[in-house]
């Protein structure tokens, strides 16, 4: 406690709660906040003293509040209940502890993610009209629903049906933030190579028919596939991987991360990616995987659009001669300010004259730099795996990747060129993911001459925003797939990753129209996945989805692995309807819907409840920390948020958890704290 006063009363904390209290009292920022979320506000008050406040919480199952300053912050009446249930935009639940704005219109609520992403597309040309000096402001988004809203009126600038696709080039505003400038880089909209694809489709008439009799399913167990697809989703929905909790995780991983991005002196952005950001799997089900980008640091093959940047480390990407998907990484400037001794000390001087960067050296100084705060929070390093430096602290375990971010025109060129006859992804969403940066990871192709100076380049949000846009068959498909491999594939070869099956999974998706995937189709586009699988491992190529000449497979699977996983995948294949049964969580979820469906039922609705808790419960930890503070500290100032002890509570009334009980038979706190965190792992992995 003594650190904690010595922190909240030293000036430079106290300036920036000052602040930070400012952003909280303002009405324009509180406003559409719920009231269980609202976190703490802080009043600094003379010699620096700070006095910390709580806004009293309403931690009430199925209570919505509407809280909007010009209603008053009115309780919503038992019959407005109803129509207040869900997003109106998403049609998904609105939690107690989701983050909403009422619409200004209809009085309806609607997730801040929903809303945030809502005018992000809309305001999206406005977004990128840059001046060459100076960022131009997005205009105001008015507090409205997609039904509300008048998206004729908004999109009178905006670009036209046969507008082209344009790449933009990154730029600089006054403070040095890199932002998009248009300049180069421009491709034709997909609506040429959607013709061309259809045209190459029709070309061959063996692949015609081949697609129309497997579209047209005209099997007397069609009946029967369907009625088990609805069966495994149900049974999906029963477990924690129903739609609106998927949705929820990545709503809270995304305010997860706006929490720490918010302090701009932080040398690097924080992004959540992996199953957590996706929202694929449970709070303890896996590993949280990190993606720290290093600020004021670019890697292009477009030179001439950082020329004239002063105050950026700036590095030429060359990919001749490296693995497809690969870049070697020459430093042209070293001049940013973060991450400057670890770059210098990566950077290795070649016959040639010129400085590359060695991934290896790039590690092993992230590496050192890590060491002081593994050392201060009580993290323990654990051997590198590939591009990551992974941690563990007791329960938790963390992948952090150290990240460079990367503008590759030719790259992103070809992904929105390629030929797509189902008209997947939208031309919305291409226009959305051609803006978004790729990242260069420290990691080179095995086996490669050159494999310590070759840096993989990622598409890591483009393939986070693709898998957020899935719908509820399309995300199970990817869901059952994981479980396949972890029950039945993981066994012969560990390279069959979550990776591997996100990428069967795009593919999938690609190769049909959206109307094959419906709730009852999860059964044959399962075996969909599984074919293609099985087809790659084959021919040893399974390409990336976003980098289609990139090979998954190459240097990882042997053959004899391959011959093995191949017959595996035909005997499940063959299986058809019974191969859920090889996976252990959707078979007991099964037997209990048939014998037990109340009990099975009131489980579901306790092991959601208890994972929203302790995904608040991470969000209010996030939202104390401060730049500097270790862990320990942390946890402390988040336990004197008013929400956090009535939320353990609930959390010990959904364990039936009886902490009094065990200290009266003679445990020990250590025990006591082990055996709370195991029966939540219980629940959530």
């Amino acid at each position: 406690m003594e650190e904690l006063e010595n922190l909240l009363q030293s000036p430079s904390t106290s300036k920036r709660l000052t602040s930070r209290a400012l952003d909280l009292s303002n009405e324009e920022n509180v406003d559409g906040m719920g009231e269980n979320v609202k976190g703490l506000y802080i009043d600094v008050v003379s010699k620096h003293k700070v006095i910390i406040k709580h806004h009293k919480p309403k931690i009430i199952d199925d209570k919505i509040y509407d809280v909007n300053k010009t209603s008053r912050k009115r309780k919503l009446s038992e019959k407005s209940m109803a129509q207040h249930a869900a997003c109106v935009n998403c049609g998904y639940k609105v939690y107690e502890t989701d983050f909403t704005i009422t619409c200004d219109k209809c009085h309806k609520l609607v997730h801040k993610g929903c809303w945030d992403d809502m005018f992000d597309r809309i305001f999206l040309t406005e977004r990128l009209k840059w001046n060459s000096n100076f960022v131009k402001r997005e205009p105001k988004r008015p507090k409205l629903c997609s039904s509300c809203f008048d998206y004729k009126a908004s999109k009178k600038s905006s670009t036209g049906k046969n507008e082209k696709i344009k790449l933009d080039a990154p730029t600089l505003s006054k403070r040095g933030k890199i932002q998009i400038d248009k300049t180069s880089m421009e491709t034709r909209s997909s609506t040429k190579a959607v013709k061309v694809g259809v045209q190459e489709l029709h070309q061959s008439k063996d692949s015609k028919m081949e697609v129309h009799d497997e579209t047209v399913d005209t099997s007397p167990d069609t009946d029967y596939n369907r009625h088990v697809s609805t069966l495994v989703s149900n049974a999906l929905d029963g477990i924690g991987y129903s739609i609106e909790m998927i949705k929820y995780r990545q709503r809270l991983f995304i305010e997860n991360d706006s929490c720490v991005n918010k302090f701009k002196t932080q040398p690097d952005e924080r992004v959540t990616t992996g199953g957590k950001a996706e929202g694929t799997t449970m709070y303890y089900e896996s590993d949280t995987d990190y993606m720290f980008v290093v600020k004021d640091t670019v890697c292009t093959d477009d030179m001439r659009s950082f020329e004239s940047f002063k105050y950026i480390t700036l590095i030429q990407t060359e990919s001749k001669g490296c693995s497809p998907g690969y870049t070697r990484l020459k430093l042209v400037k070293l001049a940013g300010r973060h991450y400057r001794n670890v770059i210098n000390k990566s950077a290795v001087v070649m016959e040639n004259g010129e400085e590359y960067l060695s991934n290896v050296r790039y590690i092993d100084g992230v590496l050192d730099n890590e060491e002081v705060f593994r050392n201060r929070d009580g993290f323990v390093a654990v051997p590198v795996s590939g591009p990551s430096t992974p941690i563990t602290h007791r329960y938790d375990s963390f992948d952090n990747v150290i990240a460079l971010r990367c503008y590759c025109s030719k790259l992103i060129k070809q992904w929105l060129s390629r030929p797509r006859p189902n008209n997947w992804p939208t031309k919305e969403d291409l226009e959305w993911i051609a803006q978004l940066e790729a990242h260069a990871v420290p990691v080179g192709y095995k086996g490669s001459i050159n494999q310590e100076f070759e840096w993989r380049v990622c598409y890591s949000l483009a393939e986070l925003y693709l898998m957020k846009s899935l719908n509820e068959c399309q995300i199970q498909i990817y869901i059952a797939l994981k479980m396949l491999a972890k029950n039945c594939l993981q066994s012969i070869s560990k390279d069959i990753t979550s990776y591997v099956l996100k990428n069967v999974t795009l593919w999938v998706c690609e190769s049909r129209p959206i109307g094959d995937f419906q709730k009852d189709c999860l059964l044959e586009r399962t075996l969909d996945g599984l074919k293609f699988l099985q087809k790659c491992l084959k021919e040893n190529n399974l390409p990336s989805y976003m980098i289609s000449r990139r090979n998954l497979l190459a240097g990882r699977i042997t053959a004899d692995q391959r011959r093995q996983l191949s017959d595996l995948l035909e005997t499940l294949i063959t299986e058809r309807a019974r191969l859920f049964l090889r996976i252990s969580k959707i078979n007991d979820a099964i037997f209990a819907m048939h014998k037990v469906p109340d009990s099975l039922e009131e489980y579901g609705k306790k092991r959601n409840r208890l994972e929203r808790l302790v995904l608040l419960r991470s969000w209010i930890r996030e939202d104390v920390w401060l730049p500097g503070m270790n862990r320990g500290l942390k946890f402390q100032v988040a336990g004197k948020h008013v929400a956090y002890l009535p939320l353990e509570r609930d959390m010990e009334v959904i364990l039936n958890f009886d902490e009094v009980g065990m200290k009266r038979k003679g445990k020990s706190m250590t025990e006591i704290d082990a055996l709370w965190v195991r029966m939540i792992q219980m629940m959530m992995s």
